[in-house]
């Protein structure tokens, strides 16, 4: 699915760079052909009409002057020929300005255009279809992964709203029977009350007759005796360390005994407070889950930095990366340890070091 979004994205970002580019191409070809309307250079063509038409003057004057200076005289229409052959010389002679332009128009159209702006963009283009294109192709692959990630993800929505479902009866069916209990104890309570109040109201002597009779019958001992002298043997008795206050008091002394029920209440305070504002700002109480964020953003730079040609040396780069991730999750663990108050913790707590150091540092 992300696959899918990541292709679908990635052809719409090509798709507006080609509208971009057909827009910039069709402006430079605008303003290309208007540059080329505006100008063209002449100069060859002028110099090559104006030699050419220069040598046909000069030959009609010579063949007027020829014709006129002829011994014996030469006949009149042949001078008048010449005449009209010099004056269509020196008209074309006059319009060699204009077929020059026109000359360099049409040489001009004749030729391709080169632009280097152009043909970036066209050649961009170029790439830009074949990569749509194959981003199409990939989109097809997809489309029937795609339509079974869809239906699995229709039935498992269908099985969550059962479960819901479920729960909302059974949650129902619960407080019906919280109900029902409860109106059972309200009842026994009522019975109870009832029971006590016949028994308040019998002669002493039959009182004291049903109370000896009850303690008769009774194989514990009453609870109004102190839990101190309650006999109760093997495997069910509580397990308590009996300490005189003399003994009491020495364990408080040395350590093995706390007595500072706040200073307790204030420890498990500041601990549950640190393990909150964890998960409010990483989202977890579990530095596994930190550190393997980090480990697998310093892979994915390594592995970058194996594949980029341009540096000298990709391995020393990788190596370096690897070295700062290993340092980087030791301070953030030691971070972790040091916000939960575990940080420089003995391996052996209950050690004689560790006790001669607490006592020491606590005198």
């Amino acid at each position: 699915m992300l696959e899918r979004e990541r292709a679908t994205a990635e052809r719409e970002k090509l798709r507006l760079e080609q509208a971009a580019n057909d827009t910039e191409i069709r402006r430079l070809e605008a303003e290309q052909e208007a540059r080329i309307n505006q100008f063209h250079e002449t100069g060859r063509w002028t110099r090559k009409y104006t030699g050419e038409r220069v040598k046909n003057v000069k030959g009609a004057e010579e063949l007027l002057s020829h014709l006129e200076n002829e011994a014996g005289g030469a006949p009149h229409a042949d001078i008048q020929e010449a005449r009209m052959m010099l004056t269509e010389a020196d008209n074309e002679l006059a319009m060699v300005p204009e077929d020059a332009l026109n000359a360099a128009v049409a040489d001009a159209a004749s030729k391709p255009v080169y632009s280097r702006a152009l043909d970036k963009l066209r050649e961009r283009q170029r790439i830009i279809a074949r990569q749509t294109n194959r981003i199409d192709r990939r989109l097809e692959r997809l489309d029937p992964r795609i339509t079974k990630l869809d239906e699995a993800v229709i039935a498992a929505e269908a099985a969550v709203v059962r479960v819901r479902e479920g729960r909302v009866a059974l949650r129902k069916a619960k407080q019906e029977a919280d109900k029902a209990k409860r109106a059972s104890q309200r009842d026994v309570k009522k019975a109870k009350k009832a029971l006590r109040r016949t028994e308040g109201r019998l002669p002493v002597h039959l009182y004291v007759e049903k109370l000896v009779k009850t303690l008769g019958n009774n194989n514990k001992m009453p609870r109004g005796i102190l839990e101190s002298e309650a006999f109760v043997s093997a495997r069910t008795k509580d397990r308590q360390i009996k300490l005189t206050n003399e003994q009491r008091r020495e364990a408080i002394e040395l350590g093995l005994l706390r007595n500072d029920l706040f200073g307790i209440m204030y420890a498990a305070h500041d601990d549950i407070t640190t393990r909150l504002g964890m998960r409010k700002v990483f989202g977890t109480e579990n530095v596994e889950d930190v550190i393997a964020e980090v480990a697998d953003e310093y892979t994915s730079l390594a592995a970058q930095a194996r594949a980029n040609k341009n540096l000298k040396n990709p391995e020393k780069r990788a190596a370096q990366l690897e070295k700062e991730s290993a340092n980087i999750q030791k301070d953030i663990e030691a971070s972790w340890d040091r916000l939960l108050g575990r940080y420089g913790l003995p391996d052996d707590p209950e050690g004689f070091l560790h006790y001669s150091y607490q006592k020491l540092s606590r005198s």
